[in-house]
């Protein structure tokens, strides 16, 4: 139901009102709903053909698909992930960035019973950051374990600080409850 109202507002005359009165014209075909659909579908089209991971799949990493793979099971079994911030979570990013972009986070599961930490290079030269000592609501370092890290970065303490090269992160987890 949600798509089809999505839809149909995307594909209305009004869009094509909005698009026709764009300064300078676009370039392209005649606006209309019906080739505003076209269009969408053929990039739809060829954005079918270009993630098709059969025709990279000489080229994929082993060790970055094995990550990827465990990284969508954890959020799999998580399901409480994918809902926005609760009050008392944090998502924030390292300032100032002294050369690196480092987001981190934490979030709480909605029954209490687990915490998930994240902090992540994402951009920049590799820095040293200690995830239990970032501003995440005065963190213990109790029963944290490592859940996942980016392939080649070696996590020997997960209370101490540790060295993240450009797009590398990593998860901890701790239980909160006995259950």
């Amino acid at each position: 139901m949600f798509r089809r109202v999505l839809l149909s507002a995307l594909f209305s005359p009004a869009i094509v009102r909005l698009l026709q009165a764009v300064e300078p014209p676009l370039p392209g075909p005649e606006l209309s709903v019906a080739s505003l659909k076209k269009i969408a579908r053929a990039w739809m089209d060829d954005m079918h053909e270009y993630c098709n991971v059969s025709y990279f799949a000489e080229d994929l990493n082993p060790a970055q698909t094995r990550f990827n793979r465990r990284l969508r099971e954890f959020r799999l079994a998580r399901p409480w992930l994918r809902g926005n911030l609760a009050p008392e979570d944090v998502f924030e990013r390292r300032a100032p960035s002294e050369g690196s972009v480092v987001f981190y986070g934490l979030r709480h599961a909605p029954d209490g019973d687990e915490q998930v930490l994240f902090v992540a290079n994402i951009e920049g030269k590799a820095t040293t950051v200690a995830p239990l000592q970032l501003p995440n609501n005065g963190l213990t370092a109790d029963g944290w374990e490592l859940a996942l890290a980016a392939p080649g970065l070696t996590v020997d303490d997960v209370t101490g600080p540790l060295t993240l090269e450009n797009g590398q992160g990593l998860v901890l987890s701790r239980k909160t409850t006995d259950g």
